[in-house]
């Protein structure tokens, strides 16, 4: 019983793990109260609290870690 506790535990974190997704672009736009960026290519994405925006505005490329399933950056910083 444990090694199946265990087992499903380590498949659980491998599957949020999988969700994580590293991505670079050019902001379009950002609404700094809703903590929404928005993407040129359209992506709409939610800020975490624990992420800044500091500096990120229309036109700076960024790049940044979002989950998939939440639309949730997760880590972002500009890109050189």
């Amino acid at each position: 019983m444990k090694t199946i506790l265990v087992s499903a535990t380590a498949l659980l974190a491998a599957i949020g793990a999988a969700y994580a997704i590293d991505a670079e672009g050019v902001v379009q736009s950002v609404d700094e109260g809703a903590r929404m960026v928005i993407l040129e290519d359209g992506t709409t994405l939610k800020a975490a609290d624990d992420v800044s925006l500091d500096g990120v505005a229309a036109g700076t490329r960024v790049k940044l870690t979002f989950d998939e399933a939440t639309s949730t950056i997760t880590a972002l910083e500009k890109a050189m």
